[in-house]
């Protein structure tokens, strides 16, 4: 994905002159082009695809697109209500 996306794999301090290493260059889909795919804003097969072929797509957002992709019902009530919901 392209644009302004960090994601911590490691918890710990960064400091002054600490090496930050880009871990992948990125050809895949956009952070909007996921977006609006996890989101289910498209009906776009072609581009559904190609946000699941993306080897840095989050583990959780998986599923999700699959089964939009296979054309099944994906509740979304969950994340609509966000984790405060929960307790």
């Amino acid at each position: 994905m392209s644009g302004w996306y960090l994601r911590v794999l490691e918890t710990g301090d960064v400091g002054a002159g600490d090496t930050v290493a880009r871990l992948a260059d990125s050809a895949g889909p956009t952070l909007r082009e996921a977006s609006v795919v996890v989101q289910g804003l498209t009906d776009d097969a072609d581009l559904i695809r190609r946000v699941l072929a993306f080897e840095g797509l989050p583990t959780r957002w998986r599923p999700r697109i699959e089964r939009r992709l296979a054309g099944g019902r994906v509740d979304e009530s969950a994340r609509e209500r966000g984790p405060a919901a929960d307790r």
